[in-house]
């Protein structure tokens, strides 16, 4: 669905099957998942230009393994989670052909999810599971060109979706770590977290407005819904009350 920022306008954009989309604000390229028929939460990867057009798809008819994609700023390149490669996922990036060019994680039996590209295209940030056990996971930051990589977060919580902000200062992210799902926000380099929304419900999906001035988040009342807040955490806004579930939003033009 796409809807105005003030949740107006609330209308159907694809009709058979979508979700998970990553908007590139360079290309004009909506990234999305369509759910497979043997697993809901296996996917594959489609393109579609956000004004006009029609969709592409982009990963293989037989790789359906893959889901939470993110598209390059660019638009040249797709990094998803997938298990192509073992049956836990690991970060992997692709062409809009669907070929693999490279392979960002490769930790085995742990998991890997959720990247995000930099402003730049230069890094990925993912969250992963790496060292700290099932129930507790880490926002990880990897350095395309050099291949180092920074570890954010210590491992206290299950921390997961990581977003960077327009100006690539700030990762806005979800953390347990205060007892349940909340929107937190951190440099970039990790330093000075801070708790946005200290709700009593479950939060997920952060995702920034172009000019970094908000950020949109779903929300659990009881099902999820979405909604707005300033970066620092105020005015916080419910734009869908819907009986179905809306979730996994991202701004567009």
């Amino acid at each position: 669905f796409m809807m105005n920022a003030d949740g107006s306008r609330q209308e159907r954009w694809t009709f058979d099957g979508g979700r998970e989309p990553s908007y590139s604000w360079n290309s004009g390229l909506l990234a999305f998942g369509k759910m497979q028929p043997i697993s809901p939460w296996e996917l594959s990867i489609y393109v579609r230009p956000i004004k006009g057009g029609n969709e592409q798809r982009v990963t293989k008819p037989e790789d359906w393994n893959y889901w939470v994609p993110s598209i390059s700023p660019d638009g040249s390149f797709i990094a998803a989670a997938s298990s192509h490669v073992n049956v836990n996922s690991e970060i992997l990036i692709i062409d809009l052909a669907g070929n693999v060019v490279s392979q960002i994680t490769n930790q085995n039996p742990a998991r890997s999810w959720r990247p995000s590209w930099s402003p730049d295209g230069q890094s990925l940030a993912y969250a992963s599971n790496r060292g700290v056990g099932e129930n507790r996971s880490d926002i990880w930051v990897r350095n395309l060109k050099s291949g180092k990589e920074l570890r954010l977060t210590n491992g206290d919580a299950r921390t997961s979706d990581p977003v960077w902000s327009p100006d690539g200062r700030y990762l806005a992210y979800i953390s347990d770590r205060d007892g349940n799902k909340d929107v937190w926000l951190m440099e970039a380099n990790g330093r000075k977290p801070i708790n946005l929304t200290r709700s009593p419900e479950d939060e997920e999906y952060p995702s920034w407005s172009h000019d970094g001035s908000w950020l949109a988040f779903t929300r659990k009342v009881p099902n999820q819904q979405i909604f707005l807040m300033r970066a620092d955490g105020s005015q916080v806004r419910n734009l869908t009350q819907n009986s179905i579930e809306d979730f996994q939003s991202v701004w567009v033009p």
